[in-house]
């Protein structure tokens, strides 16, 4: 998979650089859903990245779709031209943290709140590492694990 480096300048950025990364193969059942849980949330991500692994059942027509309908969004579809595994691109999908504050790998059948990012974002103001542990939809604010030198609150 051919991937283009983005750099940001960090210290120009007046918020969290936030990037959601969805691996995927096959997904064409659910894609949409999922892109469509993104494209709701209160504070859109400052990139969003689809990893296509080979799909061959029509995800990638979804994706690209998808990017039409929702200009607003910056989205980066890549994809395999061979099946590269699921925990490949899984690990592909974590090369892009050193591009961003912030790194979210969302599975493509998972589906988000309206304001994942935005409560993302908020607790993880100030904090040097955060962690995301089981946030399901509908969550009550305050669910987010953060680790902030070693120390742990929620």
């Amino acid at each position: 998979m051919i991937r283009t480096p983005v750099i940001f300048d960090q210290l120009a950025a007046p918020r969290l650089f936030l990037t959601t990364v969805i691996p995927v193969r096959n997904g064409a059942r659910f894609i949409q859903q999922t892109l469509d849980s993104v494209a709701a949330q209160v504070r859109l991500p400052d990139r969003l990245v689809v990893l296509d692994n080979a799909s061959d059942d029509g995800t990638s027509d979804i994706v690209k779709e998808f990017m039409s309908a929702n200009p607003a969004l910056y989205v980066t579809p890549l994809r395999c031209h061979s099946d590269i595994g699921m925990v490949a691109n899984f690990n592909e999908a974590l090369e892009y943290a050193s591009e961003t504050d912030c790194l979210h790998i969302l599975p493509a059948d998972d589906l988000l709140a309206p304001r994942f990012y935005a409560e993302l974002a908020a607790a993880s103001a100030g904090a040097t590492n955060v962690e995301v542990h089981n946030v399901a939809i509908g969550a009550e604010p305050g669910t987010l694990k953060l680790f902030d030198e070693g120390t742990s609150s929620s």
